[in-house]
């Protein structure tokens, strides 16, 4: 990340400010995409582990395995469902379909 700054920079140096613009939003749009990046794979990471748990734990922490998306995504599990085709959201990252 550092390395594409620098070489923005350099380049808005040598091209004027019209090049440092496009260079600022290049990396912003990089930044934002490793965001989002970073929050799903949590989210996946945190939906498979508590996939794997037995019924017996999960009711030990306060869920059932219905209630696993709702749990991992918040409000967003509702709305994922819709956007999907009704198809549930623990089954879209269970089986590795999201869309």
């Amino acid at each position: 990340m550092i390395v594409v700054e620098a070489i923005l920079s350099a380049s808005a140096l040598l091209h004027g400010g019209a090049a440092q613009s496009v260079g600022r939003s290049v990396v912003g749009a990089f930044k934002r995409w490793r965001a989002a990046y970073t929050g799903w794979h949590g989210e996946r990471r945190a939906m498979a582990e508590l996939l794997s748990m037995s019924d017996r734990d999960l009711r030990d922490i306060g869920i059932n395995r219905g209630e696993i998306p709702h749990a991992v995504l918040g409000d967003t599990a509702r709305e994922r469902t819709s956007v999907c085709d009704g198809m549930p959201s623990f089954a879209i990252w269970r089986h590795g379909q999201r869309r």
